[in-house]
């Protein structure tokens, strides 16, 4: 199933900080590629020597947060892929991604400081203007939403869907 969880540690002290929801390919509703952290805990939650990646594998990881970055308690930070210069650090912040999201295949990893995964989703196909996401925001639980909800609690509405043929026909 797409947006499967691959790691969670619950001994972790990161481990209520969740990747709620993303969106891959942005067209008409939202231009820009997006992730979105949660943390349900009553506390804000700091993602010093934190950082988020596509890529398990890469040293350093991706995007790494700064000293004085938080989630706030019960709240969300959206990160954005706005298509700058990953080089030019005038522009780097921590809600921007210098990566994109993959319409097809993708891992997407929030990992700590020594690069061990704290939450790993890994997302499959993915369609224009529709985002995927934990329903509720914490849970193990994915949907597709047809109305992107960054930086907001995620509806637990699923993408309707219509079949291509209807299987009772008889050919």
């Amino acid at each position: 199933a797409a947006g499967r969880v691959v790691a969670k540690s619950a001994d972790d002290v990161f481990a209520g900080t969740f990747i709620a929801e993303w969106l891959a390919t942005g067209d008409r509703l939202l231009n820009d590629d997006f992730v979105e952290l949660y943390n349900p805990e009553s506390l804000p939650v700091s993602l010093a020597g934190l950082a988020i990646t596509d890529n398990l594998f890469a040293l350093p990881p991706r995007d790494e947060f700064t000293p004085l970055s938080f989630i706030p308690a019960e709240g969300y930070i959206v990160l954005v892929n706005e298509d700058q210069n990953a080089d030019d650090e005038a522009n780097e912040t921590d809600t921007v991604l210098s990566f994109g999201l993959s319409a097809w295949r993708e891992t997407l990893a929030l990992v700590d400081a020594e690069s061990k995964p704290i939450d790993v989703v890994v997302i499959g196909a993915q369609s224009t203007d529709v985002s995927q996401g934990r329903s509720p925001d914490a849970s193990s639980q994915f949907r597709y939403f047809t109305a992107p909800s960054p930086g907001l609690s995620n509806l637990n509405l699923p993408v309707a869907t219509q079949p291509l043929i209807a299987i009772d026909h008889v050919w």
